[in-house]
This record gives C-alpha cells, structure tokens and sequence, in this order.
C-alpha cells in the first residue's frame, strides 16, 4: 500500500502516513497518500506480462476487509487482518 502511495501520489515527493493497530480480534494497516491522484485507489486487471498492477488486489486477496476513503485531497487504504 505505501508502494502505491509512492508511485500514484504526491506522496512520492513527501512521503505518507502509516498506521498500524493491533486489536484484540484484528491487526488494521492504514496507508495515507498526499493526494494529487486522478483517481480512487482501485484494484486493476493486467495481464499476465504486465510489471505492475497488483498491489492492491494482492491486499484484497489476503485482506479480511479494505476500505478506501478520502479523494484528491488524500486518500486512505485501510486493511484489516482478523486475528480470531
């Protein structure tokens, strides 16, 4: 998720905001860019010989829940882990 940041935002220049909580029932990761993007952070469809393209459906895979929040201003990608 900060890869994406990096890579699609303003973070690139400045860098974004992490959080990581550790509940009783779930670990939470929170990526926040610095805006600047076109577009909501979404999960793409390349093909097989693409270089890019998979992160964020690499973390909806493994992921118990994503949210994404937020618009040009600065986007949130949130997972959530479930522990039990």
């Amino acid at each position: 998720m900060g890869a994406n940041a990096i890579t699609h935002t303003a973070s690139g220049d400045g860098g974004f905001l992490l959080a990581v909580t550790l509940g009783e029932a779930a670990v939470t990761i929170t990526v926040t860019d610095a805006g600047g993007a076109l577009t909501r952070p979404h999960v793409e469809h390349p093909d097989n010989h693409a270089t890019g393209g998979r992160g964020l459906a690499l973390v909806v895979t493994y992921a118990d829940e994503v949210r994404v929040s937020g618009d040009q201003q600065g986007h949130s990608v949130t997972a959530e882990l479930r522990t039990a």
